[in-house]
C-alpha cells in the first residue's frame, strides 16, 4: 500500500491522546498518561515484531513519547528535512560503501536544517553522533526523538570522500506531519508496496514543472525493488488515477491503496520529461500475494 513517509504509527497515537488532553475532552494526571502509555507499548511488543531490539526500541520510544506528553502536551519531533532510502546492495555496491547499513540521501530539501548544514543529494550517511547507522529507518526514528535545537554530527560519505556534517534540528512542521506521516495496514496484496506519496506544494511544481491543472498525489519515494518500479514508476510522476479513480491528494491516494484488494492495479500517472514538461500515461502494477 501506499506509504506516508515516516514511522511515525505510535507517536500518532500519542498525539491523538495529547490534543484530546489540550482541548479537555479529556482529563488525565501524569500518572495515567504515564500508564496508558506504556500499556500500550507492552501490547505492541506482544502482538507487533518479536525480538529483544523491537522489545527495546519500544520501551524506549515509550520513554520518548510519555517524556514529551508530560513536557510539552504533544509529541514534539526533530526534523533534518531530508528523505532517505534504504541502503540496498545494489546501492552498497555503486556507491563503495563496504559496512552493512547506512542510509542513503535521497533528497535534501531546500530551506532545511539539512540543506543550510550542507548535506546534499546522493551523501550515505554511516553514522549518527559517532553511532553507526543500521538502517534508514532507525535513522529516521532516531531523528524524530531527539529534541529541536539539538546538534547533532553526522558521518557521511560523498563521492568516496567521509566528511562530518552537524546539522541544529528543527520542529517536525505541522504542514508535513499532516502528509507525509506513515500509514500501515495489512493485508495480503502488495502491489503498491514500497510506495511513497505526498501533497503537491509549491516546491514539487517547481522542481518538476507540474502545471497548475495536474492533481494528484506526486511519488516522492520509491523503493528500487518494488512491483511499482519495476512497472516504470518513478520519482516525481504524479498519481492521477488508481483503478480509473480520481486522486486529489495524498491522503485520498492513501485510501484508496487501503481499499485495492486486486493482484493487478492500474495507475494513470503525469511523468515529468526534465526539461519542464510532462505527460500522462498508464502504468499496471502486479505483484502476486504473499503465500
Amino acid at each position: 500500500f501506499f506509504e506516508k513517509n515516516s514511522p511515525y504509527a505510535f507517536q500518532d497515537m500519542a498525539g491523538r491522546m495529547a490534543e484530546t488532553v489540550r482541548k479537555g475532552y479529556w482529563k488525565a494526571d501524569e500518572a495515567t498518561t504515564r500508564r496508558l502509555i506504556t500499556e500500550y507499548a507492552e501490547s505492541v511488543n506482544a502482538h507487533g515484531t518479536s525480538g529483544a531490539e523491537h522489545t527495546t526500541g519500544n520501551a524506549r520510544l515509550a520513554r520518548f513519547v510519555m517524556e514529551s506528553i508530560v513536557r510539552d502536551g504533544r509529541v514534539v519531533r526533530g526534523y533534518m528535512g531530508v528523505i532517505l532510502q534504504p541502503m540496498t546492495p545494489g546501492l552498497a555496491k555503486q556507491f563503495q560503501i563496504k559496512e552493512s547499513g547506512g542510509a542513503l540521501v535521497a533528497e535534501v530539501a531546500p530551506n532545511t536544517p539539512a540543506a543550510k548544514a550542507g548535506l546534499k543529494d546522493g551523501d550515505v550517511i554511516l553514522e549518527l553522533d559517532g553511532r553507526p547507522v543500521r538502517d534508514h529507518r532507525s535513522l529516521t526514528l532516531a531523528v524524530s526523538q531527539t529534541a529541536p535545537g539539538t546538534r547533532i554530527g553526522l558521518k557521511v560519505l560523498r563521492d568516496g570522500e567521509r566528511r562530518k556534517i552537524d546539522i541544529v534540528l528543527k520542529e517536525f512542521p505541522d504542514t508535513l506531519a499532516s502528509s507525509d506521516e506513515r500509514k500501515e495496514s495489512g493485508g495480503d496484496v502488495d502491489a503498491l508496496n514500497g510506495v511513497t506519496v505526498a501533497d503537491i506544494d509549491r516546491n514539487a511544481r517547481s522542481r518538476y514543472g507540474i502545471p497548475p491543472e495536474v492533481k494528484g498525489a506526486i511519488v516522492v519515494k520509491l523503493e528500487e525493488d518494488c512491483s511499482a518500479a519495476e512497472a516504470g514508476l518513478r520519482i516525481g510522476d504524479v498519481i492521477r488515477e488508481i483503478n480509473k479513480k480520481p486522486v486529489t491528494s495524498a491522503d485520498e491516494a492513501v485510501e484508496l491503496s487501503e481499499k485495492i484488494k486486486e493482484e493487478t492495479v492500474l495507475l494513470r500517472v503525469w511523468t515529468p520529461d526534465g526539461n519542464g514538461r510532462g505527460s500522462n500515461r498508464y502504468v499496471v502494477v502486479q505483484e502476486e500475494k504473499r503465500k
